[in-house]
């Protein structure tokens, strides 16, 4: 196993026992330019894809997993696998200029024609 696929099945194990949100998560995920349900933060846990790996964090290790809304709207998690739980320290929908270029690089890389469609969309909502 690889580093990567240690800290995703950490956290999809912990996802099936119980999530717990850590009060800044709720603030962030029910601001009005963001209103994100819990059910899409359940979504983004256990089909996402870790965007980086934060093994020294001071409230234990955590990681950040990129996924989508049901619109197509991108959602960043920030949780920490705790081992009967999953905390989520904080989802917010990213900056798309911040993360530019991490997306584009899983898009040259990638052959899933809809993740394309996704992070087309994401990068220009314009662009039919």
């Amino acid at each position: 196993m690889t580093v990567h696929s240690d800290i995703i099945n950490s956290v999809q194990k912990c996802t099936a026992k119980r999530i717990i949100y850590l009060p800044h998560a709720f603030r962030q995920m029910s601001r009005p330019d963001r209103m994100i349900r819990v059910a899409e933060v359940r979504n983004v846990v256990e089909r996402g894809e870790l965007v980086e790996d934060y093994p020294e964090d001071v409230r234990g290790h955590s990681c950040l997993i990129f996924g989508y809304k049901p619109d197509d709207t991108p959602i960043h998690v920030v949780c920490s696998p705790k081992g009967d739980y999953l905390a989520i320290i904080t989802a917010y929908i990213p900056n798309i200029e911040e993360w530019k270029l991490p997306v584009l690089m899983i898009y040259r890389n990638d052959t899933n024609q809809n993740l394309k469609r996704k992070i087309r969309s994401c990068l220009n909502p314009f662009e039919k």
